[in-house]
């Protein structure tokens, strides 16, 4: 019984950490356009929904076609309920994917 409760606990906490960790709702991201990709940068368009409250900082991620990260950045973003931004990435060579994998309180 008591083996099973501790069990319990453990998954509840390890269950807590991994959703802080990947599974912020606070704020969410969402890219909406790319403007410009070239061999040495990508420029996209992005927005971010949030409580209105908390400023934001999210990764924006560049991958190659083997799927290898060519550029990545942690950009800061503005609190309100829906920010838009542009933000132009430098990468080590033409993107072949660019993603938004998180965005976490600032």
């Amino acid at each position: 019984m008591l083996l099973g409760a501790l069990v319990m606990v453990a998954s509840a906490g390890i269950g807590y950490r991994l959703y802080k960790q990947y599974g912020d709702p606070e704020h969410a991201p969402r890219i909406l356009s790319e403007s410009e990709r070239t061999a040495d940068h990508v420029t996209i368009r992005f927005e971010v929904r949030g409580d209105g409250r908390n400023p934001a900082i999210c990764i924006v991620r560049a991958r190659a076609k083997d799927g290898l990260v060519i550029g990545s950045a942690e950009v800061p973003v503005a609190a309100g309920k829906r920010v838009v931004q542009t933000y132009t990435l430098v990468t080590r060579e033409r993107a072949f994917v660019v993603d938004i994998p998180k965005c976490r309180p600032a």
